[in-house]
């Protein structure tokens, strides 16, 4: 029998939402080129912020729809990214 740890728990659900973002990416939902591991990072870093420090008076479902919606969405406008969004880092 396995026994479960809070090490092996974490490693299934980064495995299973690993799954569910390259099943977003075949369905041409997210970029093709997103960094999985990146947005996994992320999401779980918003939230275990928001469960600990609580940074505002909403529902923390609440601040991690309006996170996940930024992160969907990006934060830069298309107007704006000019060179600087084709890679450049100057």
């Amino acid at each position: 029998m396995q026994r479960f740890t809070g090490q092996n728990i974490t490693k299934l659900r980064r495995e299973v939402f690993s799954k569910v973002l390259e099943l977003a990416k075949f369905r041409g939902e997210i970029h093709r080129n997103a960094d999985v591991d990146l947005i996994i990072d992320l999401v779980s870093g918003s939230l275990y912020y928001a469960l600990i420090f609580k940074p505002t008076t909403e529902p923390v479902e609440t601040y991690m729809r309006r996170t996940i919606n930024l992160l969907l969405e990006g934060v830069g406008s298309r107007e704006g990214r000019g060179a600087r969004g084709k890679g450049d880092k100057s």
